[in-house]
């Protein structure tokens, strides 16, 4: 992980999936999901906590046969559309950048200091926004999922 990667994880587990579109279109929807498709790998990673209800669920749970494309588009779109406090989403996201630091700084997470401190203010000056992944999570993880509140999801996965 590199320091944008943190800061989308903890952007994901404060305003969910809302910031991809604001009045989301379930055949976009559909059809995005249909066309990454075909990019998964089908490993066994299915859902990964994210936090404050969130998950990430990896699209090898559809390509596996754990969930149907269809069920994982109403999810979305359910989470898309929830109500999020977005004054109370900023102030959690800025207490999760500052746990993040006070964790680099004592050591607890083992990250360059320096780095992390010059993306995180370079990251503010622009304003509170999503960001992509960086190359080298690409590279490493083909990360394939959608955010979603977990209190909408279903999904049976039996070892």
């Amino acid at each position: 992980m590199e320091a944008q990667d943190i800061v989308k994880l903890l952007y994901q587990s404060c305003f969910g999936p809302r910031h991809l579109h604001q009045t989301p279109n379930r055949d976009q929807v559909m059809r995005y999901l249909v066309s990454e498709m075909k990019d998964v790998d089908a490993k066994r990673r299915f859902v990964e906590d994210i936090g404050n209800g969130y998950v990430r669920v990896y699209l090898d749970a559809v390509r596996n046969g754990y969930l149907i494309p269809d069920d994982l588009a109403d999810v979305f779109l359910r989470s898309m559309r929830a109500n999020v406090n977005v004054e109370q989403a900023k102030q959690m996201f800025l207490e999760a950048i500052d746990d993040v630091t006070a964790m680099i700084r004592t050591k607890i997470i083992s990250f360059d200091d320096a780095t992390w401190t010059t993306f995180v203010e370079e990251y503010l000056e622009g304003g509170i926004r999503a960001v992509h992944h960086s190359r080298t999570y690409k590279e490493r993880y083909h990360p394939h999922y959608r955010v979603v509140l977990e209190k909408y999801l279903k999904l049976e996965v039996t070892p």
